[in-house]
């Protein structure tokens, strides 16, 4: 049933089907880019977007804490799976 419900889906997706994510996972990719720092063999060089972010960051971790925006954050297993 699983796999057949997986075809299904699949069969009916196109370039605008949304694409379940999790929301920790991209602050944990934001908050590498705040503070990388680049090329390697230089580790006083700040990245491109090294301290940019920071804002950004902590404006998206207070929304995804506020309850009022459950149903939009809301990260239960049921909802990201297929």
């Amino acid at each position: 049933m699983e796999e057949l419900k997986k075809t299904e889906v699949l069969a009916n997706f196109t370039l605008d089907s949304p694409v379940p994510y999790e929301l920790n996972d991209v602050l944990e990719y934001l908050k590498s880019k705040d503070t990388e720092r680049v090329p390697p063999e230089n580790p006083k060089r700040d990245g491109p977007l090294a301290k940019k972010l920071t804002r950004f960051i902590q404006r998206l971790e207070t929304k995804k804490n506020d309850k009022r925006l459950n149903f939009l954050f809301n990260e239960s297993d049921g909802v990201l799976r297929i």
